[in-house]
């Protein structure tokens, strides 16, 4: 079995890890979690791939997208007005939750049973009102990649 997910910080992210490493555990960073830290193709039950806000700051969540190995970025799951039906996208289910609390708002996706789909590297695109130049700017979060055996986050 592969070693416990390894979680490296950038400058200025928001790093924790919750709970024994040798059981699966949360990995955070930024608006990113993961869970659990290993994952085995048609073995691991209820992976999930979370973006959430960590503080109530004028951001929208806007979408969750995944890279598989150099290839290019592609969308899974988007959040737009009053949309809060799951979808079936990639062999997982997507929710998303939209609030007047931007603390309340997410965007989700569960995989029953860990796929082939299952595996790459992801991201959440955010779009934030900045409020002294009064422009809006389009953050990206740290990346999760999702290997065969373990999480890293990026």
């Amino acid at each position: 079995m592969a070693s416990p997910a390894i979680c490296l910080p950038k400058p200025g992210l928001v790093l924790a890890v919750i709970g024994d490493p040798s059981q699966a555990y949360w990995c955070v960073a930024n608006t990113v979690t993961c869970t659990p830290a290993h994952v085995v193709k048609d073995s691991t039950r209820n992976v999930s791939l979370l973006c959430a806000h960590q503080n109530d700051n004028q951001s929208q969540l806007q979408q969750i997208t995944r890279k598989i190995t150099s290839s290019v970025w592609t969308l899974l799951a988007e959040l737009r007005d009053n949309e809060d039906e799951p979808q079936e996208m990639f062999g997982g289910k997507v929710y998303v939750k939209m609030s007047q609390n931007i603390r309340d708002t997410f965007l989700q996706i569960n995989w029953p049973v860990a796929t082939e789909e299952t595996f790459g590297t992801y991201r959440c695109d955010i779009v934030k009102a900045e409020r002294r130049t009064q422009g809006i700017l389009t953050e990206v979060t740290s990346e999760v990649t999702i290997l065969k055996g373990e999480v890293i986050v990026d």
